[in-house]
């Protein structure tokens, strides 16, 4: 497959003048990573770098939130069982009422 957008498949006139007679190292270097293509390799690992590092910060965010929500279900599971247990007293209670009240009935 011929790379029409590679100046190294495609020399024109313009490109390889100015090739020729540029003396500056970044120049020679700017065209050597178009035609290897290593600009675009660069261009699409910051990309995926910044992807990257977006996502790890979502994930540290949303481990917070989860520590978060873990702490607050064992607070609620707590009362829960407080609750619990009160409702067991309250039963016990009412029991003890109503024998007391028999009792005094009795007698």
């Amino acid at each position: 497959m011929i790379q029409v957008d590679n100046p190294i498949c495609i020399l024109n006139q313009d490109t390889s003048r100015n090739f020729l007679n540029s003396s500056d190292p970044k120049d020679k270097f700017k065209l050597f990573m178009r035609a290897t293509t290593l600009d675009e390799v660069k261009r699409l690992y910051q990309c995926t770098s910044e992807s990257s590092d977006r996502a790890s910060s979502t994930i540290k965010f949303r481990d917070e939130a989860l520590e978060d929500t873990k702490n607050e279900m064992q607070e609620l599971e707590t009362q829960v069982n407080k609750l619990r247990k009160l409702k067991n007293v309250k039963k016990k209670l009412t029991t003890l009422q109503n024998e007391l009240y028999w009792v005094i009935v009795s007698i």
